[in-house]
């Protein structure tokens, strides 16, 4: 996994004089899971996101479809043993306090060898503006979460990757980064 987004790193950011996998718990929290220095300077901040093995078997036509997360916690579903809390989070897709400026996807090679890179805020603000059409329009799961005493719910909706392209710029239905292996 580490060794996989390193290598399409490098190849995005041709001006990378160094890629490093964060370790730190605070900065996953963050969306960030990867920092690329420029030979500027500039720190960029790449969250990377891998499916399993399997994911193509819920794809339509044979596109890849993108899991967009819409809660991490949804309202009302935060239990501790019994006792409802009033505890919710936006998914990380939504989530104003990331500070993530790209999205990595990895598809497991069985599935997939494309790799897209999308702008975060591009990203996000296609997910605000037809969110609420594409959870009609395709595959929305709402997950259960058992984690010791808590209990949650999360919920994403999988859209295909030219609806995504499409919905960042509709000019250019291209407006990612695709590695072809």
């Amino acid at each position: 996994y580490n060794t996989t987004a390193t290598k399409y790193l490098e190849k995005y950011f041709t001006n990378a004089s160094a890629i490093t996998k964060s370790i730190q718990l605070k900065d996953e929290k963050k969306g960030i899971d990867f920092f690329v220095c420029m030979n500027s300077g500039k720190k960029i901040k790449v969250d990377a996101k891998f499916r399993e093995k399997g994911a193509s078997i819920w794809w339509k036509n044979g596109e890849e479809e993108l899991a967009l997360e819409i809660w991490s916690i949804k309202p009302k579903t935060y239990y501790n043993f019994t006792n409802l809390t009033s505890k919710q989070q936006l998914g990380w897709t939504l989530d104003d306090s990331k500070e993530t400026d790209y999205i990595l996807y990895v598809f497991n090679e069985a599935d997939s060898k494309n790799i897209f890179i999308f702008d975060f805020e591009l990203l996000k603000n296609a997910l605000q503006a037809h969110g609420r059409e594409w959870i009609k329009q395709y595959k929305h799961v709402q997950q259960r979460t058992n984690a010791g005493a808590y209990t949650w719910v999360s919920e994403v909706v999988f859209v295909p990757i030219s609806v995504v392209q499409n919905a960042i710029n509709p000019k250019i239905n291209n407006s990612t980064y695709l590695f072809k292996n």
